[in-house]
Formats: structure tokens, sequence, C-alpha cells
């Protein structure tokens, strides 16, 4: 049988990756570190200096293909004008979109212009420190967090402590070291540039001195608990666990900060230690019944304990109260869906705004409607995703591709395909989804041609093996060549039972019939699927056995009474 693993992807978040730090002038910045209301907000362009035409000329031109999505151009056309106004609110402008373009050199000549001409704010020069870390600037960096801590009206070690993360996220790993050494010369009392430190030790693997620095900061503020949770985090980084959570836990006890306990069960989850992190959240709960945290983390252990009833009523009353409202709606639509709650379900997923589950909730819209028997529907929620995402785009052409297979529909799932891989032709999986309806259609032409390009990258792909062997199992009769691709395929997983049945289907066809009947067997007690009780059925009806064929024929329509074959061969036994 052909292996249909096309819509498992909603199990992860799909859309929120973290940027790699790059190592030279050249590279480029990370985006993410710096979207706190600088790279996607809008800045109003109001330029102080008078407009002559070449400068209307740029900002327009810069206007227009930002908007059109041209942002080399947007940020070339921007930096002129900045250059020939000196202008502050211009040269910010060109600055976030150089940021957004990932270009080092342009956002670094025009934070020049900024710092030269504009206001002092704690705004511009974090924008001028991650700036500086990118381009390697050490310097100016150090100059940048001396402007960033005068400016600022939180305690002195909490903004450094909020500027060491910046520089351990964005700098590269020399970058960082140096910039952070100075910044330990000018502040050596203060813990907060040791446990700066240690981050960027432990984020480049640095057991040793994370280890170092993160007692140094213990030392110097014992009765601080960041450092607790930093060194903490070295040990769990090491792989000492045990050690990891003694201190988690000495900390919580010492410290009447929630932080540090809700810290210690997350550890304690994440280890599987799911009786000991329940303890804990519920003694969060009961200092403070209003730690909506608390809440949500002991209802992801309810459910990991199959608790259902509990972490349904504990999401109830977080949505309810407006705490975690998309993430609360989406574990409900969640528990409503696996209890063939359909319709309750949909409305809990129709609450999930734009964020990290917005999209699986999406997904699972269009799951139901296609269960529900609304094709079109749930087709129109995979086309707006689509549309809406399109780096994303192969996910969602699967999506759909998955509901009309389901639906039996191959001319419309082909034609979808065929749309799909013309505009990405070296999408394996578009290529491989298009072999699925190809062989329903008996286009065995365009099975091969998208299955060996897909072995001719990838010569392991177990799923391309199993497919082009089954293909030719079941619609030519080149059994050897079928036999060596599932011979292969089996190698690599012996006990699937899709591959199994593949095998099993292909010695019918041979003549093989006790082969046959050994393989699909092991593949119906595996995975009772249609396809395969009607193949061990047809192999049991050969070999004389009607009444076991019978058997297992009628037991697979009550698990799957939609399936057209099944009823077509029990209507012919009648």
């Amino acid at each position: 049988m052909q292996v249909r693993v096309l819509s498992l992807f909603f199990v992860s978040q799909l859309l929120i990756s973290c940027a790699a730090v790059q190592e030279s002038k050249q590279s480029s910045i990370n985006v993410e570190k710096i979207q706190q209301g600088i790279v996607h907000k809008e800045v109003r362009v109001k330029p102080k200096t008078p407009l002559n035409a070449d400068l209307l000329y740029n900002i327009l031109a810069g206007e227009l293909a930002g908007r059109k999505g041209y942002i080399s151009q947007a940020s070339s056309f921007y930096a002129n004008a900045a250059k020939q106004s000196n202008d502050p609110d211009l040269a910010l402008r060109a600055v976030q979109i150089a940021i957004y373009n990932k270009d080092v050199d342009t956002a670094e000549a025009m934070v020049g212009i900024l710092l030269k001409n504009g206001r002092s704010t704690a705004q511009i020069h974090q924008i001028a420190l991650t700036v500086y870390l990118a381009a390697g600037d050490i310097n100016n960096s150090v100059q940048q967090v001396d402007k960033l801590i005068a400016l600022s009206d939180v305690p002195t070690r909490n903004r450094l402590l909020a500027v060491g993360d910046v520089i351990a996220r964005t700098a590269n790993k020399q970058v960082a070291y140096s910039v952070i050494n100075g910044l330990i010369e000018k502040w050596p009392q203060q813990a907060a540039v040791y446990l700066s430190q240690s981050q960027i030790f432990l984020r480049h693997k640095d057991f040793v001195r994370a280890k170092q620095s993160a007692e140094k900061a213990l030392q110097l503020a014992p009765d601080w608990s960041v450092p607790y949770v930093q060194l903490s985090r070295v040990y769990e980084g090491e792989g000492d666990i045990e050690r990891s959570l003694n201190i988690l836990k000495d900390a919580s006890s010492r410290f009447s900060d929630n932080r540090i306990s809700m810290k210690y069960g997350q550890l304690l989850a994440h280890n599987k230690q799911y009786k000991a992190a329940e303890k804990q959240f519920k003694s969060i709960l009961d200092k403070g019944q209003k730690y909506h945290e608390a809440r949500f983390s002991l209802a992801l252990i309810y459910l990991k304990q199959n608790n259902v009833s509990g972490a349904k009523q504990l999401f109830t009353t977080l949505h309810t109260a407006g705490a975690f409202p998309s993430k609360s709606a989406f574990y409900l639509g969640r528990i409503e869906f696996s209890e063939g709650q359909l319709n309750s379900a949909l409305s809990w997923f129709s609450k999930v705004g734009q964020g990290g589950s917005f999209v699986d909730a999406q997904a699972n819209i269009a799951m139901i409607k296609s269960k529900q028997g609304d094709l079109q529907g749930a087709r129109n929620v995979a086309i707006k995703l689509r549309q809406t995402f399109p780096a994303k785009a192969t996910q969602f052409y699967v999506l759909e591709g998955e509901f009309l297979a389901n639906a039996q529909q191959y001319s419309e799932l082909f034609e979808l395909m065929n749309a799909a891989v013309k505009k990405s032709p070296n999408d394996l999986t578009l290529r491989y989804t298009r072999s699925i309806a190809a062989a329903e259609l008996n286009k065995i032409d365009i099975v091969e041609q998208d299955l060996h390009i897909i072995l001719a990258k990838e010569p392991n792909n177990v799923n391309a093996l199993n497919a082009l062997g089954y293909t030719l199992a079941s619609k030519t009769f080149r059994f050897e060549e079928a036999r060596g691709y599932l011979t292969k395929a089996l190698s690599f997983r012996p006990s699937d039972s899709a591959i199994l049945d593949s095998m099993g289907w292909l010695n019918y066809r041979s003549g093989r019939y006790e082969e046959a009947l050994v393989q699909l067997e092991k593949a119906y007690d595996k995975q009772p699927e249609a396809e395969i009780a009607l193949h061990l059925g047809e192999t049991l009806w050969v070999l004389g056995r009607q009444r076991e064929a019978k058997k297992i024929w009628q037991e697979a329509i009550k698990n799957h009474p939609a399936d057209k074959r099944l009823a077509e061969v029990l209507k012919k036994i009648k």
C-alpha cells in the first residue's frame, strides 16, 4: 500500500524559528531580537529637511518599493534620502528597513546619521546596539550600553541583564566575548554582567566557564534568585538534570518568587516527572489563585497524565478569565475533537487568534469540515492558509490534498498537485503527493517520473521506495523490479505495516500465496486498515479459506463504512 502521511505537520508549531548567529560583518542581523516595536512598527516619516525633487523622489520610491515587497530597493532609496537630508526621522526609517533586509552595512551607516542628528532615547540606542553588535563594532557597542544604562529608569543590574541577553543572541562568539569583557571592566561588582557572560558561554556550550561565571554572580548576589536559575540552566545544558533540579528546588524554598517555583515545575515536567510537577504547580496556586501561568502548566500536566476532565476544567477557567485565551481555546478544541464533539471543537478552534497556535487551529477546522462532509469548506480553509502563509505553501497543498484523497477525488487531487509541482518543481513532498493521485488514475509514467526524481535525490527515502514498489506490483507485471524496491524499503523498516502489505500484495500477484498470507496477516495485526483487509481477504479466498475472508471483510466494513472497495467486494460475494 502507498503511505499517505500527508497531514502530520499539525502536531508541531509551524511558524516560529530562531535566527542563527552569524559570524562576519556581512552577516544578517538577528531580526527576531529587535522586533520589539522596532522592525515592524510603522514609522510616520515627517522630514525636518525642506523637500526638494531628489529627496521627494527617494522617499516616494522607497515607500512604493516597500509596499510592493522590494525591500532591497526600499532600503537603498531611504538610505539615499537619509544621506541627502541628514534627517533623523528618515535615518530611523532607513535603519529599520535595512535591519529587515538584513543589510548590516547600510544599517550601520544609517545609525551613524541617526545618532548624530537624532534624539537620545532608549529605543534609538537599543537599535544602535543591535546594529553595532551585528557589525562586530565592539567599541561602539560598549558605548551604546553606557547610553542605555544612563537613560534607564530600572535598576542597573536589570538593565545589564537585558543588555547581556541582546549581546548573547545578536553578536557572534568573539564579539560577544569582547563586549561582555568590556562591561565586566566597567562593572566588576555587578552580578548581572557575570550572568550575561555565563549566558554567552552557555550559548556556545562552554559549560565550565558558564558555570564559573554563574557561580561568580551567585557569590556577588547571594540573595538574588536569578543566578540560581542560570546555574540550573548550565547543569541542564551539561546533562546533569538531577543537579539542575536540586538547585531550583533549593532556590524555590529560599525565595518567595513564583518564577523560580515555575521554572522548577517546568523542569520537572520537561523531564517527565509529572506527579512532582503537578504537586509543584498546585503549591503555587495554593499561594495565589490568580497565578494563571501555573494553572496553564498544571492543565498541560493533566493532559500528559490523561486527566482530560481536570485539564478541561482548568483551560475553561483560564479562557473565562481572559488568561492565555488562544492557547486555552486551542487545547479545549483538541479535547472536544478527541471526544468526537466536532461542533464544539470547531467553536473553540475558531476562537484561537493570530499567534503560535493559529495555523494549527485553522488546520483542525479544515479537518473537522472534511469529517463533516464539507469538502469545499475544508479546501477553502487550506487555500486561505496557503495564500496567507506562502512560505508554508507546500504544507497547505498537502493538507488540501489529504481531503481530496480521503474523498477519493483523485482527478481533482492530481490537478491540484500538477499546479503545485508546476510552481515548485523541486519540492519532493509535492511530487510524492502527486504520485499517489497518479497511481490511482493509472498514470504510471507520472508515478515513475516523480518517484524516480525523489529517489535520485534521496535514494533511501522509504516512502518513495514503498510507493514505487507497490505501484509496479499492483499496476504492472514488473514484479522483480518491484521486489527490489520493497526489499530495500523493508531493510529500513522491517515492521512497517504499509511495506509489509506492499510485499504481501506483490507475493499475491506473483502467485506466492503462502508468503503473501504471512506478510498480510502481520500487516493487518499491526494496522487493520481497509486496503490491507482487502488484500488479506483476497489471499485467504484464493487459498480456499472463504469463510475467513468474508469475516475479515465484514469486520473491516464496520470500521470503514465509507470505503467503496470493501462495499463492492461484499456485494459481489453475497
